[in-house]
């Protein structure tokens, strides 16, 4: 199929690539992170190129359709953004929360630093003040990234990937006594799986500690509402 003028594509070509040849662009935001294989709650259909400020944005040829999104930048365009670029770039599609759960995967992977967040331009600087203060790369999964940052913002003492003798590792402790644990369906619901849970809550809580199991899906959906429910359980010891 023809993409643009003298450069055609097989129909099984990488509909990513084919954008980027087709608009001469950069694959970038989503897109990258997507290709990066790091979670993006938010993905959309479309894809997100990064496109020369100098080039005109008005013409024929040059009015994208719907599901290419534009990101023009003043820098000449490289032929792949790096990871923190991406990750910048997303503070214009991906709210606070979605971002903070791609910063987190790409600090757990090595591919940025904790340093590297003092790079970050997009956004407001309250925004970014809000990522590097929340962002850490010891969670596991974006639910986890939720659970500890809500609940976090509401003032508890949140501590992750707890090992705990007789139990093993553990998503948080709360407050040096309560366990949250953030459980996926993907990998809790085999019997096997369902029976260590249990045991392990019975050893917590002959450890001392109060396990509370959330669902994954829950912490997706509303993070703040769970953290809450949290919040309310902890005030229980007073």
């Amino acid at each position: 199929m023809r993409i643009r003028q003298g450069c055609y594509a097989l129909p099984h070509a990488d509909p990513l690539t084919v954008a980027e040849v087709a608009w001469r662009g950069t694959a970038t935001c989503i897109s990258a992170l997507t290709r990066l294989d790091l979670p993006v709650l938010d993905r959309g259909d479309g894809h997100h190129l990064l496109i020369p400020g100098t080039r005109s944005h008005s013409g024929r040829h040059l009015t994208p359709p719907s599901s290419i999104t534009l990101h023009w930048s003043a820098l000449p365009v490289p032929d792949r953004v790096t990871p923190l670029e991406a990750i910048d770039d997303a503070a214009q599609c991906l709210d606070k929360w979605g971002q903070l759960v791609v910063i987190d995967a790409a600090l757990s992977r090595g591919l940025i630093t904790p340093m590297d967040l003092n790079l970050l331009q997009r956004g407001d600087a309250r925004r970014r003040s809000w990522l590097a203060r929340y962002a850490d790369g010891s969670a596991e999964s974006p639910p986890e990234t939720l659970m500890r940052t809500a609940m976090r913002s509401l003032g508890l003492h949140v501590e992750c990937q707890v090992v705990l003798s007789g139990v093993g590792r553990v998503d948080c402790v709360v407050n040096g006594w309560l366990v949250v644990e953030v459980d996926g369906r993907q990998f809790h619901s085999d019997s096997r799986t369902f029976l260590n849970d249990r045991q392990r809550d019975r050893a917590a809580v002959l450890a001392g500690y109060t396990p509370v199991r959330v669902a994954a899906s829950e912490v997706l959906h509303d993070p703040m509402s769970v953290a809450r429910e949290i919040a309310a359980i902890a005030r229980v010891r007073k």
